[in-house]
């Protein structure tokens, strides 16, 4: 994986030519962002408490 941090960076993917940039905050991209750390900390504590679980059960 190759990572820049050179905002002028085009590449090209076949026939198209890309650019990846960071936008402006919004509220809506804020909300956004705080989902999906919301969804993944609630899947992250439902795998350790089933691992929790799988041990208990084992014990």
């Amino acid at each position: 994986m190759a990572v820049t941090t050179d905002d002028d960076v085009t590449e090209r993917v076949g026939q198209f030519e890309m650019r990846v940039c960071f936008g402006e905050p919004t509220p809506e991209s804020e909300a956004r962002w705080n989902r999906r750390a919301d969804v993944l900390a609630a899947w992250l504590i439902e795998l350790w408490e089933r691992r929790q679980r799988e041990i208990a059960e084992r014990n």
